[in-house]
């Protein structure tokens, strides 16, 4: 991200480009995608627990990417 974008950001969009956060399971539910619309982190890390195969993995990938930002 640019500087100029960074900037364009509301203060607690900039603060949660500070975080990177973990999923708790295999699949994105309500209290996942709530968190992650509502802290906007920086990054999302994935865990073995996040994993049962490659095509689950590209799926939640996916998911996790289609959260719009406010």
């Amino acid at each position: 991200m640019s500087l100029e974008s960074f900037l364009s950001l509301s203060l607690e969009q900039q603060i949660g480009q500070y975080f990177y956060i973990g999923l708790a399971g295999t699949r994105i539910d309500a209290e996942t995608r709530a968190l992650i619309e509502e802290v906007q982190p920086g990054g999302v890390i994935i865990f073995g627990r996040n994993v049962e195969n490659a095509p689950q993995l590209r799926k939640l990938l996916d998911d996790v990417r289609e959260i719009p930002a406010n």
